[in-house]
Parts: structure tokens; C-alpha cells; sequence
């Protein structure tokens, strides 16, 4: 006979409540339905493994609860600014809390356990599992304390645990930021207009403006924990999600006008559609932008000092695009110069050409911040 109670913790650190307590599998399978079947409702969560010796670890698994053996907890996360835990004093309270959110709730981890329950069968769902909530009241924490969880573990990179919470960070984005459009990997994995791009891409220039890094997806799995690191401290202090969001509304308009070049040209760059297409160039402006704002890596700037800053160069920029947008398409043409951007492009003989790329754009741009963006045309940058 199961009590009612619950353990509470709160992590002062990233404001986070944290929950862990027993229900009815049968309660637990109700709740997670639709994240189970979403893949666990967070973009980079396993699906069910298929492999045969995954299939074989699962069926021990199920046999071994079948059998009464009890399951580590599984993980699951929510977002929500307005949560109220005076108003939890119970397990019942607390499941009719979770009910009430479950279409936003995410399995971050359980997906191959909670396959091997539900394949035990009718015969367990009043069986008791354990399960830990993560509650936070942005996404930023959210973030945080999935990357303070998971440092130092191998199989995870950044780009993967950032995945993990993509799902409410695509939700709010996409409320957010007007004209944009985020692809999944199911998606065709070439956009044919502006303001689409492919999610993961978007995530980690999220992680490029955090650092201040346009290389911050580099293989090198110490540097990684250097970076690792650094965004951990970053987003412990600032809302960077807010910044972020500021700066990613000036890219998509970027990327709608300079998309209305018209001509096609021989080179890398054919068309204007070509550039944002480019993840070295949308890594390498983001780099740019985001060490100017936030500041370089290591010097930790107060938020006044951060928020003046994103105010001044978004001002610069607005202006910028507004100059772009008033100009015909042969002026723009001109103006942007796809011809010299692809002259001035570095050498695809280097087996590290996109950490090439991603820095060349890193300078180019850099070239346009600061010169105010008040440049002839881009020539200048791209022949920095």
C-alpha cells in the first residue's frame, strides 16, 4: 500500500522544483501518451531502439518487471511560468496538476523503460513506478538544469542535450520571432524559402550566441567541455533565450530580403537564398553578434551592461535592413555581392572547411558591426 506523499526539493541555483513520487503505471502511461508517442515529445529523445541486442535488453527489462523488479524513475520535464507549488500538498493534487499540462509535458528520459512497461502488458498497470519532475518557469532553466545534469557525461553532446528541451524552445520561438519556420528532420532538408530553416540548426546557433563561438559544435570532446562550461555559466546569469530571440528576429528579416536577389550565378553562393541556407554563415553572423552583445568568452558583462549593448547593435541592424529593404533588386544585387563573396570564399581543399567557413563569417561580419554597419557594400567585409 502506497502513501501519499512526495519528496520536494527546490535547486535555488536555476529556480527548479523538483518532484520525485510513485503512481499507478496505468496513471503514468495516461499521462506521457502523447509524449511517448512523440518520440517523447522533445526533438533528439531515442525512439524505441530497434536493434537486436536493444530489443533483447528491452525484453529482459519487461521480464524482469513483470516479474515484480523495480525500474529507475523516469525523467520527466515541464515548463511553466505560472506553477504554484503552495498549491501541491499531495500526489493527487500533483497528478491532476500534470493532467491538466500533459499535452506539454516531455520524457526526457525513460523512452526504452517505458517501452518495456507497456510491453508487460494489462496485467502490471497497478504496479507502482517511480518518476521525477523537473518543473521550471522558463525555458532558459530548463536548459540549464538539463546541462548542469548531464555534464561530464560522454555519450551526450551539446548539440544532443540541447535537443532534449527543443521542443518548448520551437514553441517559443516560433510565438515569438514573426516569418519563421522550423523544420524537423523528417522535413526536406533544403529549404526553398526564406525564413525556413532546420531546427537543429537553429538550436545550435543557440548554443554559438551562448558561447560566443561560432566553432562551439567542434568534435574535440574537451573543448566541447570547455564550452560546455562557459554556456552552463552564461545561462545560470542571463535570460539568453530573451537576447536570442531579439537577435533571431533580425536574421529572419535578413534572410527575407537579401533572399529577394534575383539573379543565379556560378559559385557557392548562386542566389541570396544561398546564404542563411549556409550553416557556416548563420554560425559565423551569431558568433559576431552574440560576442558583442554577452561579451568575449571568459569576461562575464553585468545584464545592464549586456542589454545596452543588444539595444545599440539591434538598433544598427534594423537600420541596416531597412537601407537593404528600400533598395531595388539590382541595387541589393550589387549591394550584397555574391560575385565577391564567392572569390573571397577560403579554400574547400582544408578537411576543416566549415570551421574555415564558420570563422571567415565570424570576421566578415564582425567587419560590419564595427563599422556600425554604415559600409559602401559588402565587399568590404567579405574582403576583410
Amino acid at each position: 500500500m502506497m502513501d501519499n506523499t512526495f519528496n520536494y526539493l527546490v535547486d535555488e541555483v536555476s529556480n527548479c522544483h523538483s518532484f520525485i513520487f510513485s503512481v499507478r503505471l496505468g496513471q503514468y502511461l495516461d499521462l506521457i501518451k502523447s509524449a511517448y508517442q512523440e518520440n517523447g515529445n522533445i526533438q533528439g529523445q531515442r525512439a524505441p531502439l530497434a536493434s537486436q541486442s536493444a530489443k533483447k535488453i528491452r525484453e529482459r527489462m519487461r521480464d524482469d518487471f513483470s516479474n515484480g523488479s523495480v525500474l529507475p524513475a523516469v525523467v520527466v520535464g515541464l515548463s511553466d511560468s505560472s506553477f504554484d507549488p503552495k498549491k501541491i500538498e499531495n500526489v493527487e493534487q500533483l497528478i491532476s496538476y500534470l493532467d491538466s499540462k500533459k499535452s506539454d509535458l516531455s520524457l526526457i528520459d525513460g523512452m526504452q523503460r517505458t517501452t518495456a512497461m507497456i510491453d508487460a502488458g494489462d496485467c502490471v498497470l497497478d504496479r507502482f513506478i517511480r518518476i521525477e519532475l523537473w518543473l521550471t518557469e522558463s525555458i532558459s532553466k530548463l536548459i540549464y538544469r538539463m546541462l548542469v545534469l548531464n555534464t561530464g557525461q560522454v555519450p551526450w553532446t551539446m548539440k544532443r542535450q540541447l535537443e532534449v528541451v527543443l521542443n518548448p524552445i520551437k514553441t517559443q520561438i516560433a510565438s515569438q520571432v514573426p516569418h519563421i519556420n522550423l523544420l524537423t528532420s523528417n522535413d526536406s532538408s533544403r529549404r526553398s524559402q526564406a525564413g525556413f530553416f532546420q531546427a537543429d540548426k537553429i538550436i545550435e546557433a543557440f548554443l554559438v550566441f551562448g558561447s560566443r563561438s561560432e566553432k562551439a559544435n567542434t568534435r574535440d570532446a574537451i573543448a566541447e567541455e570547455y564550452t560546455k562550461l562557459d554556456f552552463i555559466e552564461s545561462t545560470s546569469k542571463q535570460e539568453l533565450m530573451e537576447f536570442f530571440i531579439e537577435y533571431l528576429k533580425r536574421v529572419v528579416e535578413f534572410d527575407r530580403v537579401v533572399s529577394k536577389i534575383p539573379q543565379s550565378i556560378d559559385g557557392r553562393f548562386k542566389k541570396g537564398l544561398d546564404l542563411l541556407t549556409s550553416a557556416p554563415f548563420l554560425m559565423g553572423i551569431t558568433a559576431a553578434f552574440g560576442i558583442k552583445i554577452l561579451g568575449r568568452p571568459k569576461r562575464n558583462l553585468p545584464r545592464t551592461s549586456q542589454q545596452e549593448s543588444l539595444n545599440s547593435i539591434l538598433s544598427s541592424f534594423d537600420n541596416f535592413i531597412g537601407k537593404l529593404n528600400n533598395m531595388q533588386p539590382d541595387e541589393l544585387s550589387n549591394f550584397i555581392n555574391l560575385a565577391s563573396l564567392n572569390s573571397y570564399l577560403p579554400s574547400n581543399s582544408s578537411s576543416k572547411i566549415g570551421d574555415v567557413e564558420r570563422s571567415y563569417f565570424n570576421d566578415c561580419f564582425k567587419v560590419l558591426i564595427e563599422d556600425d554597419f554604415e559600409v559602401d557594400n559588402m565587399e568590404i567585409c567579405w574582403g576583410h
